[in-house]
């Protein structure tokens, strides 16, 4: 999911999704907004929101929302959140909901806890006829293990799936937790953080390269799809990336790299 498409859906009162905490137990929430109608919320969020610092919002900013309550007051619903920094963590994921029925809140709650997500807090209350609306809050916790950096250096990816990689060149820099790197078609950068690397961002050239056919962009594009959400190790020099306990790529030192 895309930085707008979250924003998006912000603004609908329906989903965020962001690297979260999970705390294991449903837990009291901190000090509460005031109670707000929906567009009051949505002003409200606009406001932390800011001039967006390098186009992010302010949940992209490492904040999160840790409560939310809804009410029916005066006619309208209305509601009021908590939310703090997000706690050091090598990621985070948190999804919040508003406005659900009993049955699509019971749906989400199995659906979630499937997934590995907490309910952290929750809240309902009773629309005029009768029928309950629920909200809650979800967090998830990749932790810390206190893993030493990478080594910082140039490296070129040359294995994938057990076999030796003779594909188009796709390189890789590390520089304290930043990564960055190319391939044919594109760049991209992300960061290595306690050897996890979270969300990968990935720039498209402008030109498409000549030399480049639609199957071999294709690979480049799943090869960079690899590094997302990845364990990382290192042994002899040579970087591992690792998904679901399975070596998925591996990169060399590239010497003939421009230092």
């Amino acid at each position: 999911m895309t930085a707008s498409s979250l924003v998006a859906s912000l603004r609908a009162l329906f989903l965020v999704a962001l690297f979260a905490l999970s705390l294991g137990t449903i837990q009291a929430a901190p000090e509460f907004t005031a109670w707000m109608s929906q567009s009051e919320l949505n002003a409200y969020f606009e406001k932390l929101d800011g001039d967006k610092p390098e186009d992010k919002n302010y949940w992209d900013r490492g904040n999160w929302i840790t409560g939310v309550e809804g009410r029916w007051e005066a006619g309208i619903p209305q509601y009021r959140i908590s939310y703090a920094k997000v706690p050091e963590s090598r990621a985070h994921w948190w999804f919040w909901f508003v406005n659900q029925d009993q049955k699509s809140f019971d749906e989400r709650v199995h659906q979630l806890a499937d997934e590995g997500f907490t309910l952290v807090q929750f809240n309902s209350y009773v629309r005029p006829g009768g029928s309950e609306r629920f909200q809650g809050i979800w967090h998830k916790l990749v932790p810390l293990t206190g893993a030493a950096p990478l080594p910082s250096g140039n490296y070129r990816l040359s294995w994938i799936d057990g076999k030796a990689y003779t594909g188009p060149q796709l390189t890789l820099a590390i520089e304290g937790t930043r990564i960055s790197g190319h391939g044919p078609a594109c760049t991209y950068k992300g960061s290595v953080r306690d050897r996890f690397s979270g969300t990968i961002d990935i720039s498209r050239l402008g030109e498409r390269p000549l030399d480049i056919t639609p199957r071999e962009r294709e690979v480049e594009s799943n090869l960079l799809k690899a590094l997302e959400n990845a364990n990382w190790d290192e042994q002899d020099g040579k970087l591992r990336v690792v998904k679901d306990g399975r070596t998925v790529l591996r990169f060399e030192p590239d010497s003939g790299a421009a230092q």
